[in-house]
């Protein structure tokens, strides 16, 4: 079908040059069929070969767009070039083809299966106070981050930097429990560069002093805060703390309420303490692991005390100050906007005279992904300091966030 101006308009852009281009590959040899993800710079697609059914990831960089003074376009041929040298791991993307449409690039790579750190940590087959649930975790866990600690050992003992690990390029397969890296565009073969460039990298999984480690070091730090959030959202707090003590306080007081295998916050702080050790010694740890040996801290504070201590007692004494409207209804609709109302004020409060409440709350699964949702929504308006938030209370901002970290 061929769009035509009616005959009494004038053609606004008689010279516009894009009449005449047309695809030499997109919609003719490369067929996309599902958006993942989409931004000014680019985005992301599911994709076919025209004439087959294999799906694979389809990339796309847009000209003109720069990240930490680096365009967009080149990131993408960067990725490019770094997994067609990373090609013999199995667990990175196998590069399929890459191409221009005008100035536009692609970059078409190996579909990996698996699923988010945050997704998978979610998942509902995983719970460690589940009695039917928590030997399955516990081996579920094992399993996966040891595959990922022995992969990313692989990359190092090739002198490959990834430089920026987070909970969103890491998947992990929930039938197999093995691991994945994906958006390696900030990789760097350490034998390529004597100086490393900063690093954009994923906010609430690197600490103040991550910058100032070696290369390999920065990688097992970020690491570690990583396997923090296979359990809990506590990394969430390195975008109020930055020297990470909060993030830490939090994952030990999870670990004790949570009973996790004493192990499992062994190898985290053995990694902290010492990013600069080889990966090996903690894979060996939790080889000979003993799941019936748990974490326990009797000198750590009480979980809501620790959140009294984390906002002091300004935000809390709000809101415990708050009347509650009798008549007011604590659910709320999966298309609630959770951050300029008061839902999640009057939902922390009923919490904290009644920590079942959310049972009742957020039993659907889609409930439970819309507070997370809304939780990641309102980090990134308080990153970019959305000028919106002024229409909404401190008070409404901590009790989502504090929501968000206890379903999570």
């Amino acid at each position: 079908m061929e769009y035509r101006l009616p005959a009494w308009v004038d053609d606004p852009f008689p010279d516009n040059s894009d009449d005449s281009k047309t695809c030499k590959y997109l919609f003719k040899k490369i067929i996309p069929t599902e958006g993942l993800n989409s931004k000014p710079s680019g985005a992301t697609f599911l994709a076919h070969v025209a004439g087959s059914e294999e799906e694979f990831v389809l990339k796309n960089a847009h000209p003109g767009y720069m990240n930490l003074g680096v365009a967009c376009t080149d990131s993408l041929k960067n990725e490019a070039v770094n997994i067609k040298r990373m090609m013999k791991f199995d667990f990175i993307p196998n590069y399929i083809a890459d191409f221009s449409e005008d100035e536009d690039y692609f970059l078409c790579e190996e579909k990996k299966c698996g699923l988010s750190v945050d997704d998978y940590r979610a998942d509902s087959h995983h719970n460690f106070i589940d009695k039917k649930l928590r030997k399955k975790t516990i081996n579920d866990y094992r399993k996966s981050i040891t595959d990922l600690l022995k992969n990313v050992q692989i990359l190092h003992d090739e002198r490959i930097f990834l430089g920026d690990i987070s909970s969103e390029n890491v998947l992990v397969d929930p039938e197999t429990n093995l691991v994945s890296f994906v958006d390696l565009e900030q990789s760097v073969f350490l034998e390529d560069h004597s100086k490393i460039a900063f690093f954009a990298r994923t906010e609430g999984f690197f600490d103040e002093n991550t910058p100032f480690l070696a290369p390999i070091a920065q990688d097992n730090q970020q690491l570690a805060y990583l396997l923090i959030s296979f359990f809990c959202r506590g990394n969430m707090f390195l975008l109020i703390d930055h020297s990470g003590a909060m993030t830490i306080n939090f994952f030990k007081q999870y670990a004790s309420t949570h009973n996790l295998p004493k192990v499992f916050v062994d190898v985290i702080m053995d990694l902290l303490e010492d990013p600069n050790q080889r990966l090996d010694n903690l894979v060996e740890v939790l080889d000979k692991m003993d799941c019936e040996n748990l974490y326990n801290s009797e000198d750590l504070v009480s979980l809501d005390d620790f959140q009294y201590e984390l906002v002091k007692s300004v935000y809390l004494a709000m809101i415990d100050g708050i009347q509650i409207d009798d008549k007011k209804t604590l659910f709320f609709e999966e298309d609630t906007d959770l951050i300029f109302n008061e839902n999640m004020v009057s939902i922390y409060k009923e919490y904290l005279q009644k920590p079942t409440i959310f049972n009742d709350i957020f039993f659907e699964k889609k409930m439970h992904n819309h507070v997370i949702s809304e939780g990641k929504r309102l980090v990134e308006m308080l990153k970019d300091g959305d000028e919106r938030l002024a229409e909404t209370s401190l008070v409404q901002v901590y009790a989502l966030l504090l929501c968000t970290i206890k379903i999570g």
